[in-house]
């Protein structure tokens, strides 16, 4: 769902942010509990506000509903480039930080200092990347999509993905506006998904997302583990898991190296033509709506 113009106020697709905050939040809860991020790395807005105090003197440059969802939303207070989040070499910003709250105004590898390339007010960045393969989030709170813009590509060639792409600036064509933007909550809902099925698998111990072919170093046999021994996600034995997550992943990476090892070269190659494209999980234009 490739969106072009805000939705109407009285649409059921239209900004919620009541919604985006819940979402948000319930990934990051969905981590904890997964062990991959320490509870004490995330910091969550005071109960008594249920807001942040938003200290940067970059605030006056957002709109108001911008501002908002960041006093609303959770950080993590890790080093920026420690583990990512929502997807490979893509890292929270921790907007309570005025170094981080800077760089998420201009969180697009290699246009930091680029004028023309500075978030409008209403768009707030969700996560940045370092890394040429890495994933920039972008979300339009007047137009409740979240844009996903992946390392070298241009706006050109997200058309082989959604040809009915619409550019917002024609004459600019590296403008990250012309990403195609998709239905935010059905984006963070799809990812809730992903994390309840397992199919992306965060590595409490390696600190990484394991997915696409991946899975086969220990992915797979966490994912029956999660499952049948600790009752992921419906009746998770968290305090189970926090304290046999370590062993329980080295466990599982040395059985599954063991058993690749003994392949043969049929047998190897039939089982990676399962995942024939490993970024698949991570195309937006095939998941956007939950």
């Amino acid at each position: 769902m490739d969106i072009l113009v805000p939705y109407p106020p009285n649409s059921p697709l239209a900004y919620n942010e009541d919604e985006i905050v819940g979402l948000i939040t319930e990934i990051y809860v969905m981590l904890i509990a997964l062990c991959y991020y320490n509870r004490e790395d995330v910091v969550f807005p005071p109960a008594d506000t249920s807001r942040h105090i938003l200290k940067s003197p970059l605030v006056q440059e957002l709109t108001p509903r911008a501002v908002s969802l960041l006093e609303r939303i959770p950080y993590c207070t890790r080093r920026i480039h420690d583990r990512p989040f929502l997807y490979p070499y893509s890292f929270p910003i921790n907007y309570l930080d005025e170094e981080e709250f800077r760089l998420g105004r201009e969180p697009l590898p290699g246009s930091r200092g680029d004028a023309a390339r500075k978030l409008q007010p209403h768009d707030v960045a969700i996560s940045t990347c370092f890394d040429p393969e890495g994933t920039t989030l972008i979300s339009d709170t007047e137009g409740n999509s979240i844009q996903r813009i992946t390392g070298p590509s241009t706006p050109e060639e997200n058309k082989r993905w959604d040809h009915d792409i619409v550019y917002e600036f024609p004459d600019t064509w590296f403008a990250y506006r012309n990403y195609p933007g998709y239905h935010a909550a059905s984006v963070l809902r799809n990812y809730i998904g992903r994390l309840k099925s397992l199919s992306v698998v965060p590595n409490s111990s390696g600190g990484r997302l394991v997915y696409g072919s991946l899975l086969l170093w220990g992915g797979k046999e966490l994912r029956s583990i999660l499952n049948d021994e600790y009752g992921w996600p419906e009746n998770f034995g968290e305090n189970d898991w926090a304290r046999h997550y370590e062993g329980v992943w080295e466990d599982a990476s040395n059985r599954a190296g063991e058993r690749l090892d003994n392949l043969t070269e049929a047998e190897n190659n039939r089982m990676l033509s399962e995942y024939p494209e490993d970024d698949i999980v991570l195309k937006l234009s095939r998941y956007c709506i939950a």
